[in-house]
């Protein structure tokens, strides 16, 4: 049985080693048509990193001279930065501004007294309000933690709940207002004040208030006193509302001259009929001077309380408050005045006054206040400012002003240009266009030190650069590009300041900015550029800053348009390369077609040689069986004879 063979399966006579063996030869050009394949698509990859790496590259470039470009950007520094912040638009000026914190806006928060972990809250609709806005809970009765549940479903962006476990045995709740400001303060709807009077989160109020309609007006130049004589008690506060009215100032009109002195008549004598008259009296008047027009003059010190002066008045014509906490108040604050004497052109008129306590809520008040709604104050020249939140955005030009807590004084906030990102964005403009460069080298040349020098590239970098090396050797295409990149580097750009900047390396940034001698550097030689960060500090801290904007992107016609600069023309010449229909997709789209096409020659040339291949089987198989029969004859005629001898 050791000799047994099935055609097809396997051969004693190895002719499947020599159908391999003929095969090997017949795929040569198949081999070569899939190394092909893969050379173009090795091609393909280096052009698809080449347009990666240039669309980065003019990235950074539109980042410093288009519409986006850091040298519009203004940061904002705070002398308290725990007290106050502030965030500068593109619209803001660089200046700086005195502002004072005096109160942070804040928000109701009440707490309710300790009660015990089993407190049943019943069923009911309980009703919130928040300023102007109503939150309605129906709650099917159940402990705290339900209840706050509840309140946190349909509370959302107004009301919160949250329950604390004070002691083993109780707990405490709280009720939040998610606003603030004191236009937002939190009510109880009738039911929901009885649970709140239940919980000890509210306690019945003491009516203790005072409220004044004075309207008392004072003219130009007059003053005014508007008595108040209330006793202060608990957290009360003043407040003082007033209406500043601005008149038109009239036209000067000088008097008439004086006509002078009235002489009568003159007298005669009559003699023997004749009459002889007196001569006219003669009066000199002096030339005539107008007087000169009455001094205009203007003041915001308006109001004082018992002599303590308040803030200054905006002067706009306008509504105001004064609101005065019970801290800023004698015990005992007896009269107000207005002192309006130094004003030729404004009425001031006080409408109303009021001493209030800011945590009664109606008949209530609440009873454990973890903070109440309170806007915030802050002070500004002088002028006082409340708003009804921390995020003041109106009342300095293009800036928003955060406040966090009151101020040690004055706080300083100094508008400036944002020189860190101009700096950054900068020296990515410089990476970004020696990575460029990086490629282009390891594309164009053989030599494995490029990629030696380069101590950037992960493992995995470095690997696909060997692939890559000298793949494009030869080609003016890169060579063309490389040195267009290392000629606009090095060309003068018109500034504003041509005299003192109009070329990169005057602010750091060349292939030498080291400034170190000595032997050959082939990286120098390879275009990288370098930047001398101290020269590039020192100029962006000069008055050259409007200048090193014009480096970059210029409008050199006055149509609104960048038309000039470095990175302007980076962009505009390496956007050939990137473009829809420009040079890389060309290259990119003609190595497809190549691709397309070896793939149809590769899966002809495929089938003939499976087919080729199945005919050879074949043929070898009916050759090895016609070898098998003439063995089986051979031996049966053996057999025959050695029987008949």
């Amino acid at each position: 049985m050791s000799d047994l063979s099935i055609p097809g399966v396997n051969s004693k006579y190895k002719t499947d080693e020599m159908i391999k063996a003929i095969m090997d030869a017949e795929r040569i050009p198949l081999n070569r048509l899939e190394d092909r394949k893969e050379e173009y698509k090795q091609q393909k990859d280096a052009w698809q990193v080449i347009n990666r790496t240039i669309d980065r590259f003019r990235d950074s470039a539109k980042k410093l001279y288009g519409f986006q470009n850091p040298f519009q950007n203004l940061v904002a520094d705070s002398s308290q930065e725990n007290a106050l912040t502030a965030t500068a638009g593109r619209q803001a000026e660089e200046a700086t501004s005195a502002v004072e914190v005096i109160q942070v806006a804040s928000a109701d928060r009440f707490a309710s007294a300790s009660l015990p972990n089993d407190y049943h809250v019943p069923e009911g609709t309980y009703r919130f309000r928040v300023g102007d806005e109503e939150v309605s809970v129906k709650f099917r009765g159940g402990d705290l933690d339900s209840f706050a549940q509840a309140i946190n479903r349909r509370g959302t962006g107004l009301l919160a709940a949250s329950v604390v476990r004070d002691t083993f045995d109780t707990k405490v709740m709280v009720i939040s207002s998610l606003k603030t400001g004191e236009e937002n303060k939190l009510f109880f709807d009738d039911a929901t004040k009885a649970l709140a009077l239940d919980m000890g989160m509210l306690e019945e109020a003491v009516e203790d208030s005072f409220s004044l309609t004075p309207n008392k007006t004072a003219e130009p130049g007059e003053r005014q006193t508007v008595d108040i004589n209330h006793a202060l008690t608990g957290k009360q506060q003043l407040s003082v509302t007033y209406t500043v009215e601005n008149l038109p100032k009239e036209a000067y009109s000088p008097p008439s001259p004086p006509s002078g002195p009235s002489l009568s008549p003159p007298e005669g004598v009559t003699y023997e009929g004749i009459t002889i008259q007196n001569s006219e009296s003669q009066v000199e008047v002096p030339p005539w001077q107008p007087p000169p027009p009455p001094p205009y003059s203007e003041s915001k010190d308006i109001f004082s309380i018992d002599g303590n002066a308040l803030s200054p008045i905006s002067g706009e014509d306008t509504e105001a408050t004064i609101v005065l906490g019970r801290n800023e108040l004698s015990d005992f604050p007896k009269k107000l005045e207005i002192n309006n004497g130094g004003n030729t052109n404004r009425r001031i008129t006080v409408k109303k006054m009021a001493i209030t306590d800011p945590e009664v809520r109606g008949d209530a008040s609440p009873a454990h206040a973890i903070s109440a709604a309170s806007d915030s104050i802050i002070k500004i020249e002088g002028i006082e400012v409340r708003r009804p939140d921390n995020e003041i955005d109106d009342v300095i030009p293009g800036i928003t002003l955060h406040v966090k807590a009151p101020s040690d004084g004055p706080v300083d906030i100094h508008i400036e240009p944002d020189r860190e990102t101009i700096k950054n964005d900068i020296i990515a403009f410089v990476g970004s266009y020696n990575q460029l460069l990086t490629r282009i080298n390891i594309m164009t040349d053989t030599n494995e030190s490029i990629i030696d020098e380069i101590e950037y590239f992960t493992d995995d970098e470095r690997k696909a650069a060997q692939d890559q090396l000298g793949i494009f050797q030869g080609d003016t295409t890169f060579m063309q590009l490389k040195n267009r990149l290392q000629q606009l580097i090095i060309t003068p750009y018109k500034t504003s300041a041509d005299n003192r900047l109009s070329m990169l390396n005057q602010i750091g940034i060349s292939t030498n900015s080291s400034g170190f001698g000595g032997g050959v550097d082939q990286k120098r030689l390879r275009g990288y550029l370098e930047i001398n960060e101290a020269k590039l500090d020192e100029v962006l801290k000069s008055d050259l800053l409007p200048a090193i904007k014009e480096l970059f992107g210029r409008d050199s016609d006055g149509d609104l348009v960048v038309d000039s600069g470095v990175g302007y023309a980076m962009d505009q010449y390496t956007s050939y390369y990137t473009q829809t229909g420009g040079l890389i997709a060309t290259r990119v789209s003609g190595l497809n077609e190549r691709i397309d096409d070896t793939d149809n020659d590769i899966k002809e040339m495929e089938d003939d040689l499976e087919r080729k291949e199945q005919q050879l089987k074949v043929k070898y198989g009916q050759m090895e069986s016609a070898l098998s029969t003439m063995q089986e004859n051979s031996r049966a005629l053996n057999n025959l004879n050695n029987s008949g001898q």
